[in-house]
């Protein structure tokens, strides 16, 4: 490679020499000059040759690159020590580091393709563990099709229709609960109205205040329901009541209140709702 150490003097020069025309003694000086200019220009360049030589070799050399090697293998870093004695020995061929440069090369690979070998194991028992809970999560599922809005929907197949209860559900579209909430659905259940306006939920010694909530409402046969169906915003909230040893659910109606709590079996339920949500793809905000 070239380098034009004084391109502008040169072309100077040339232009002088040009302008000057083919005789005289300015035009043999001004030639001279030139001729002395390139002898130049070719010296400094054959010295920043040997100097980039020179720093290559300190920068690339055998020794140094096998010793960068030996840190990144005590270091545990397989990858930056192979690519380190490629290079060593792509450079140096020939030299004494390479038989080790090349037995250490074949410690890495070997460690190397171990590694890789677990991470796939992994990988397979990850993905089997996750089919494995699926499975259990939508084991007990029960579903219901909304063809209208192409929505299907996911509850426990042992939620209760009558009495209070405490449940969740959610939806999926294409197998999948991606971008559906879950939902909570909380029911009070008796042969009077309280005519429900807002709930209070205490899980062990956490309590959690509902209020503004549209509770709908029904009655046949003597018996009244009344039954609130919201998505999930406060995921702390839900945790805490599927976790919780106690949780009591009072309900606030016009003038009395009633308090209810929720079964064993209910907080199971839900964690199992829960986990199949997860399982297809659900997320909480």
């Amino acid at each position: 490679m070239k380098y034009l150490v004084y391109p502008a003097i040169l072309i100077m020069s040339v232009s002088l020499i040009s302008s000057c025309g083919s005789g005289g003694e300015e035009y043999e000086q001004l030639k001279n000059r030139a001729e002395q200019m390139e002898s130049e220009n070719q010296r400094l360049n054959s010295e920043i040759e040997k100097l980039r030589s020179e720093i290559n070799e300190v920068k690339f050399g055998a020794e140094r690159l096998l010793s960068q090697a030996r840190i990144a293998v005590e270091a545990e870093r397989d990858l930056d020590a192979r690519s380190t004695l490629q290079e060593l020995i792509k450079r140096h061929p020939s030299s004494n580091e390479i038989l080790e440069a090349k037995k250490l090369l074949v410690n890495i690979e070997a460690r190397i393709s171990a590694a890789e070998e677990k991470r796939k194991r992994g990988e397979e028992k990850r993905k089997e563990e996750a089919s494995q809970a699926l499975e259990k999560a939508t084991r007990n599922l029960e579903k219901k099709v909304d063809e209208i809005e192409g929505i299907t929907w996911m509850s426990h197949q042992n939620t209760p229709i009558l009495g209070k209860y405490a449940s969740l559900y959610f939806g999926t579209r294409d197998g999948k609960a991606t971008g559906f909430p879950i939902r909570f659905r909380v029911q009070y259940y008796n042969d009077s109205w309280l005519f429900v306006r807002s709930l209070t939920i205490k899980a062990d010694d956490k309590t959690f205040e509902m209020s503004g909530i549209d509770f709908k409402r029904d009655n046949s046969s003597g018996s009244i329901w009344e039954w609130m169906d919201i998505p999930i915003t406060d995921y702390q909230m839900l945790q805490s009541v599927m976790n919780a040893k106690r949780v009591v659910i009072r309900f606030h109606g016009d003038t009395y209140y009633s308090d209810f709590t929720v079964p064993s079996e209910q907080k199971n339920m839900m964690k199992d709702i829960y986990a199949a949500w997860q399982s297809l793809g659900g997320t909480p905000d």
